[in-house]
């Protein structure tokens, strides 16, 4: 019975953030549009309509988070799909498509994104007495915003009512982010990615080099040494991560 009252609290603590959340968002997005760098790395999306397919690189290492509506990204093999009250994580540059579904004008996509800095990242690891384990998995994935992560992301839209505030506390909520990301369930995913020398580090460093030099020849085990690894663990680990071959 207990459980159930926590539960249902959390769940009602969970909608008001949102309804707080959204009702910001609506103030500072008039338009359907992206609005970039609302504040230093925080942008805005508003969009009234569904979309068709986008293909794109999914280049901002970021935590995407959906306070209204649906969205579906494709990359790989791998079909996501999240909606109000989850958040896209994507920690390396990818080409993927994406869609915005079932939006409407009176009720438009609300998301917001938070870009990952990754020396913001590894001085916050510095600080934690305890860290999740760190396993090779996708690059991009969705999880469910929890509480303590909504009521950070929060405090940083507040800071588009009060800017005269911005500038000193735009950082530390950044961090605590930050923070809230390692601590939940997106936690080994980030702390993979930030190890210089972990397998996941490594091929996000192909993919940038591909993406500089994809009109290059190459051979693919010639790029696995130049990241220094064996062609068998880079397959196995370019795969794990972005559902390619």
């Amino acid at each position: 019975m207990q459980l159930e009252v926590d539960t249902m609290e959390e769940m009602a603590a969970v909608s008001s953030l949102r309804k707080e959340a959204r009702s910001i968002l609506l103030r500072h997005a008039e338009e359907d549009r992206l609005t970039r760098n609302a504040l230093p790395g925080l942008h805005l999306m508003r969009f009234g309509w569904a979309s068709k397919p986008l293909v794109t690189v999914q280049s901002m290492r970021c935590m995407a988070l959906v306070l209204q509506g649906v969205k579906t990204l494709d990359f790989g093999t791998t079909h996501l799909e999240y909606g109000a009250g989850q958040f896209l994580l994507s920690s390396i540059d990818m080409p993927s498509t994406s869609r915005i579904l079932n939006a409407t004008g009176r009720s438009p996509l609300l998301a917001l994104a938070v870009e990952i800095d990754f020396e913001e990242l590894k001085q916050v690891i510095g600080r934690c007495d305890t860290l999740p384990a760190s396993r090779p998995q996708s690059a991009i994935d969705v999880f469910d915003a929890d509480p303590d992560l909504l009521a950070a992301v929060l405090r940083l839209l507040r800071l588009l009512d009060t800017p005269q505030h911005a500038a000193a506390l735009t950082p530390l909520i950044r961090q605590e982010i930050l923070y809230r990301l390692l601590s939940g369930p997106s936690g080994s995913r980030l702390l993979e990615i930030s190890r210089h020398n972990s397998p996941s580090n490594r091929i996000s460093r192909a993919l940038t080099w591909l993406e500089k030099q994809f009109t290059k020849g190459f051979m693919v085990d010639d790029l696995a040494r130049h990241v220094g690894m064996s062609p068998s663990s880079f397959h196995q680990h370019f795969k794990a991560m972005t559902g390619m071959t």
